[in-house]
Parts: structure tokens; C-alpha cells; sequence
């Protein structure tokens, strides 16, 4: 996935507005298209990503990104597929927690019928016996999990998607990597990292992020600030920040380590407003200016920084998330929920009030 030039940061100022009913129309009807726009995107990336494994192999898309939802006019995947006609019937599970408002499985099911169109599927939740049996049997930790039963490797298009199986006794068990994952069972933790909002709250949402990250920017400018005062401020929902820097974002890791010496001084909030303020300036030279700036201790702060002290503190936040599943920026878990890249807050707000109501 090609990496957005992020747009350049413009200055909050305030301004009086006018109630004007039908401006509201217009803005709720905007924000409708956006998510809309975003589930359409998101349906043809799993095309793709379907596609690009079964035909290409996993190694080319499993790696680092930046995350944001693809252009809605992605390319499909060519039909280039075998004679389905003699393929014997076959039965695909697919285990799922009843309550998880990002498992829609419909569109990955869509494209699985492309390849093997014989299929019967049958549902299961995970908190029914026979569900959490199965996921176990398999050693599954993400959701929801596709299994085939074994005359799917009779399937006259098994040999081109065989890439995408893994064999577990008599089922064949589609990698998370084809599909992707909307609930992890065993969520990362919440670390020591900085946290805002109340420990007691009953949701947890932890972000894996990049400073240098457009994309990380962009959740920033635009998602941040509803989620802060909608669910964090009102108590409903705490908000952690891990560490995640990509290899091929040369700043990303002092960036990282800046931040953490900034929070070592009781500072890091404001500290991670300023990098992504300025994230087109980042640099050691200007990370000791901010944290001037922002009043901190410079002699202290610029030992912390040069001594790499958090090094391996940040590596540890990034080896965790990449043990949970995270494998682009940004990259969140809403409780044991999985969201992935700069999404509208509309799809936050339907995780979060998932597992509010439970």
C-alpha cells in the first residue's frame, strides 16, 4: 500500500457558528457516505488481500504499513479460476463471538465462494462448547476463524489457495494473514504505558502507533479528539498509547523515545500533541526544542534522549504488538476487538458501544 502525504497541519482556531438545520443535514449525510465509503473499502481489500494470497503467496502482504482505508476503486481481482463443476460439496466453519460489532464475515465469505463455490457454512459461536472446542483444537487466538472440512483440498482451485491453509489434522484452517482478524482472544496488555481517562473503565482501548505515520496523524487530527470526549472524558472508556515505529520511517524511533522521556517528566500527552503538530519537523534537534517548549527539564530530557534510554522499552511495545497481530499503523484493540488503520469514528463508536453494552 502506497504511503498518503498527509495534509499540511492547520492551527485550530475558534470561530462563532450559526445553528443552521440544514447544514446539519448536510454534515450528518456526509458522515453517512464516509462510513459507508469505509465498509465498500474495506470489502474490497479483503477481495484483494484474498486474492494476493491465494494466487501470489503470503509473504506479499504480510509486512509493515501504514493503515488507512484503500480507495474505493481498487482493482478487483481477476476471474482467473478453474472448472468448479466436479467439486464435491464441502462444509466451512466459521467460529465467531456473538457480540463483536467488527466480526462481519460476509464479505470475506463472498470471496471465498469465488474459489470454492460448493460450500456450506455453518456458525458457530465461540462461547458455545463446540465453538471454543474447535478454536482451541486449532489453536486459534484470533476471530473469526474459517475452517474447511477436508474435501475442500479436492476443490479444483485448492492448488492455487493451498498458500492460504494450514492443515491441522483433518481441517484445513485459513491463516489469519488471508483474511485478516476482527477479535483477538488474548488482547495485549496495557503495559505501563501513558493512559488517559479512568483505570476502572470498562473499555480499553489501546493504540499501536508510529509518530511519523501519516496515517497515525491523520487518526490524531480527526478520531482522537470525538473518541477523548465522548468515551474517555465521560469515564466510559480508557485510552492507552504503545508504541509501534515502522522500519522505513527514520524518525519514528526517537520520535518514540522522546515521548517516553516526556512522560518520564509527567509530560507525555502534551509532548504527543506536539510531535504530531509538527510531524513534518521531526528530528532530535527539534524534539529537544519541544520539550523545552513545554517547559520540561531540557538538561534532563536531552540525556534521556541522547543515552537511548527507552530504546528498548519501545522495540518491547512494538514486539508485543506485532505478538497480538499488529503489522501496520495505526492499529487498535477496543477491548478484545481489532481495528485496523485511520477509520471513521462511527466505527469506533460501534465497538465501543458493543462492548459497553455487555
Amino acid at each position: 500500500m502506497s504511503e498518503e502525504k498527509p495534509a499540511e497541519h492547520n492551527t485550530e482556531h475558534k470561530a462563532e457558528h450559526v445553528h443552521h438545520p440544514e447544514h446539519e443535514m448536510e454534515h450528518a449525510h456526509k458522515k453517512k457516505s464516509e462510513f459507508d465509503y469505509w465498509k465498500l473499502a474495506t470489502g474490497v481489500l479483503i477481495v484483494v488481500l484474498i486474492y494476493l494470497i491465494f494466487f501470489r503467496g503470503p509473504t506479499q502482504v504480510v509486512k509493515q504499513v501504514d493503515q488507512a482505508a484503500p480507495p474505493a476503486n481498487a482493482q478487483q481481482p481477476p476471474q482467473e479460476l478453474a472448472d468448479t463443476s466436479n467439486d464435491p460439496a464441502m462444509k466451512l466453519t466459521i467460529v465467531k463471538p456473538k457480540d463483536c460489532a467488527t466480526c462481519d464475515t460476509s464479505q470475506v465469505e463472498n470471496a471465498l465462494k469465488q474459489f470454492f463455490p460448493k460450500t456450506e457454512i455453518i456458525y458457530l459461536d465461540y462461547e458455545g462448547t463446540e465453538g471454543k472446542k474447535l478454536a482451541t483444537d486449532m489453536g486459534a487466538n484470533a476471530l473469526p476463524l474459517y475452517v474447511y472440512s477436508s474435501d475442500v483440498a479436492k476443490g479444483a482451485n485448492y492448488d492455487r489457495a493451498a498458500q492460504a491453509f494450514e492443515k491441522k489434522g483433518d481441517y484445513y484452517m485459513i491463516l489469519p494473514a488471508a483474511v485478516g482478524a476482527s477479535y483477538i482472544l488474548n488482547a495485549p496488555s496495557v503495559d505501563d504505558d501513558p493512559m488517559r481517562g479512568s483505570p476502572d473503565a470498562k473499555v480499553t482501548i489501546i493504540e499501536f502507533s508510529d509518530f511519523q505515520c501519516p496515517f497515525c496523524g491523520k487518526f490524531w487530527k480527526e478520531t482522537y479528539p470525538q473518541l477523548m470526549k465522548e468515551y474517555v472524558e465521560t469515564g466510559k472508556a480508557k485510552f492507552v498509547f504503545r508504541d509501534y515505529p515502522l522500519e522505513f520511517h527514520p524518525e519514528a524511533q526517537k520520535a518514540a523515545e522522546a515521548s517516553e522521556c516526556a512522560h518520564e517528566q509527567g509530560k507525555f500527552w502534551e509532548y504527543h500533541d506536539k510531535i504530531f503538530e509538527n510531524q513534518q519537523s521531526l528530528s532530535v534537534a527539534n524534539e529537544k526544542q519541544w520539550a523545552k517548549d513545554l517547559g520540561l527539564d531540557s538538561a534532563k530530557f536531552d540525556n534521556c534522549l541522547d543515552s537511548g534510554k527507552y530504546a528498548e522499552e519501545v522495540k518491547k511495545d512494538a514486539a508485543e504488538g506485532s505478538a497480538a497481530g499488529v503489522s501496520g499503523t495505526p492499529g487498535f484493540f477496543v477491548n478484545n476487538q481489532i481495528i485496523s488503520g485511520a477509520v471513521p469514528f462511527e466505527v469506533f463508536k460501534q465497538a465501543i458501544e458493543a462492548e459497553l453494552a455487555k
